[in-house]
């Protein structure tokens, strides 16, 4: 049997660990449990896409940018409020580029993480 796909390793990665709703892929069929994780890898690729494959529904269809109550699906004003909280800062880049890479990307958003990333990365 050849090489599987992105979304066949997906189904088989959901199908034995059924604990786990969500895995996120990148191009190069690497599986992540953490979408900034799959971000921060994708961006060494040339294509950079991540998809999502849920459990819920339809494992078999990809849920592309489907992240009901993540991190940035929240108000500027609350992931402002829980920045003060992250201090991984290759989490807030993967935050950082799914913001950027929307098709209509909140500014204050962007500039609240970078404000953050510039907070836990300056040198005292």
């Amino acid at each position: 049997m050849g090489k599987l796909t992105p979304e066949q390793q997906a189904k088989k990665y959901l199908k034995d660990n059924k604990a786990v709703k969500k895995i996120h892929a990148t191009s190069d069929g690497f599986l992540f449990l953490h979408k900034p994780d799959a971000v921060s890898h994708g961006k060494k690729l040339e294509d950079k896409n991540v998809t999502t494959f849920s459990r819920s529904a339809k494992v078999d269809a990809p849920a592309k940018d489907e992240e009901p109550k993540g991190f940035l699906d929240q108000s500027v004003a609350k992931i402002k409020a829980a920045l003060a909280a992250k201090e991984d800062v290759a989490e807030l880049e993967g935050y950082l580029e799914q913001e950027k890479a929307q098709e209509e990307p909140r500014t204050t958003a962007v500039e609240a993480i970078e404000s953050r990333i510039a907070e836990l990365t300056k040198e005292d």
